[in-house]
Parts: structure tokens; sequence; C-alpha cells
């Protein structure tokens, strides 16, 4: 009988330590998993923050390339003789008109 109260007294033991050690672990673990948590939260925030600002940082190139390109077309039709030529054989031609128009109307009501 002595010995049954000893070895149940031992078995408690070895139950509460494990208890005991089971819950520290435990215990352990989720506060790892809560840091983890907020480093992969804080990561992904990072990430999308530094995304907006690629894509914002892009926007603005592409705004700047495009009015680069518009100042370079003007400037190339504004430079361009063949331009300048066809625009003043344009303007010829519709002086030529109007004043053929102009003379048809004279015609025309005399």
């Amino acid at each position: 009988m002595f010995y049954c109260l000893i070895r149940q007294k031992i078995t408690e033991s070895e139950i509460e330590s494990s208890t005991q050690v089971c819950n520290l672990l435990i215990t352990a673990i989720e506060r790892q998993q809560v840091k983890l948590v907020k480093e992969l939260q804080e990561k992904q925030d990072e990430a999308e923050r530094r995304a907006e600002e690629l894509l914002d940082e892009l926007e603005r190139e592409i705004n700047d390339l495009q009015t680069r390109s518009s100042e370079l077309q003007h400037l190339e039709l504004a430079h361009n003789p063949l331009h300048l030529l066809q625009v003043r054989h344009l303007n010829s031609i519709s002086a030529i008109l109007f004043c053929v128009n102009s003379s048809r109307t004279q015609l025309m009501t005399y």
C-alpha cells in the first residue's frame, strides 16, 4: 500500500511537471506566432508602400516621356523644311482658291 501511494505521488508529480512544460511550450509557440504574424504584416505593408511609390514614379516618368514626345513632334514639324514647304504650299493654294472663288463671285454678280 505504501508503495502504491509513493508511486501515485510520483506519477502526479510527473503529470504536473509535464503539464507545466507543455504549457510553457504552448505559451512560447504562441508568442513566436504573434511575433511572426506581426513581422509578416510589416513586410507586406512595406512591400505595398514600395509598390505604390514605384507606380507613382512610373506614372510620372510616363507623363514626362509623353510630354517630351509631344514637344519633339512639335519641334520636328516646326524644323522640318518639307513641312514648312507643305504649309506654305497649302497656304498658297488656299490663297489662289480664295482669289478664284472671289473672282467667280464677282463674275457672277456682274
